[in-house]
């Protein structure tokens, strides 16, 4: 019987109830070993076959960086507003899971999502190293002042522009902040980062698609009030006048099972209304 972990916050009082739905009827399928609602287990230790996340897209990126290198396939029980990530209802993972767990032939495969890596260097010391499955965005703080960065990949020197910030992001990470900033909608297959700058200071600083195997340092050219260095939304520092970020592919990979019933573009065009808004839709017949 497949070993499995469940994932939730108990702050969320939807989650509890879920759990007291669907765990009885979990139990008949596969074995839970974990139920964790205060992030209290070391996921990068876990040995489990599957591990289920009740939440939204936010509770799928925090478990991708918990999980570190130890990287078991996961599914999202969308308990949020948007999910890009977790797109399976509570009904949908019912019908679903005894597919999730067949092995081989007719099984659902959890589809493989870059990841980054992210290292803080203050002179010669490594001040702080973050994973990421969405982005690394570099902003100012709460004072309104433009900051500068030097930019360069694979150790040649691209620019320095000024701008209210930067965001660094994978395929998966490109409809988060990056599209908010102005950057393209990248397929989550595609091996690629984006590098986009926020309202930079010149127009001819625009979004930059690089390989996926290509380094990406910046570092801080100017002394700046409170810069902030953001990783997946949800863990920041503070950064340091010459502190140098350097940022690159992560060695292992996302494995997030979805729905075979929906493609990546049915999902935007969910999400992102491009199905046309309710006025447009005298012109679609």
């Amino acid at each position: 019987m497949k070993k499995v972990i469940i994932i939730g916050d108990k702050r969320k009082t939807q989650v509890a109830k879920i759990i007291h739905e669907l765990e009885p009827w979990l139990r008949t399928q596969v074995k839970i070993i974990g139920i964790d609602l205060v992030s209290r287990l070391k996921l990068s230790q876990a040995k489990a076959d599957l591990i289920i996340v009740l939440g939204g897209d936010g509770a799928i990126l925090s478990t991708a960086r918990r999980l570190g290198h130890n990287q078991i396939p996961v599914v999202g029980v969308n308990l949020g507003k948007f999910g890009f990530l977790a797109e399976y209802s509570p009904e949908e993972l019912k019908e679903s899971l005894q597919k999730m767990l067949k092995s081989g032939r007719g099984g659902i495969k959890p589809a493989g999502r870059m990841m980054i890596q992210c290292e803080i260097w203050r002179g010669r010391k490594r001040a702080g190293s973050f994973i990421a499955l969405n982005d690394v965005v570099i902003t100012r703080g709460t004072i309104s002042r433009m900051i500068y960065l030097r930019l360069s990949i694979d150790e040649k020197e691209m620019t320095v522009f000024g701008a209210d910030g930067v965001v660094i992001s994978t395929p998966v990470g490109s409809t988060a902040h990056s599209l908010s900033a102005g950057g393209p909608l990248l397929h989550p297959s595609i091996r690629a980062l984006t590098i986009t700058p926020i309202c930079a200071h010149t127009l001819s600083m625009r979004p930059l698609v690089i390989p996926a195997d290509q380094e990406i340092n910046l570092e801080l050219e100017a002394e700046s009030q409170e810069v902030v260095l953001t990783v997946d939304g949800q863990i920041f520092m503070y950064l340091h006048e010459s502190d140098r970020i350097v940022i690159k592919t992560a060695r292992g990979v996302f494995h997030l099972l979805g729905s075979d019933r929906r493609s990546f573009y049915d999902t935007l065009r969910e999400k992102l209304f491009w199905g046309g808004q309710p006025h447009a839709k005298r012109f679609i017949n």
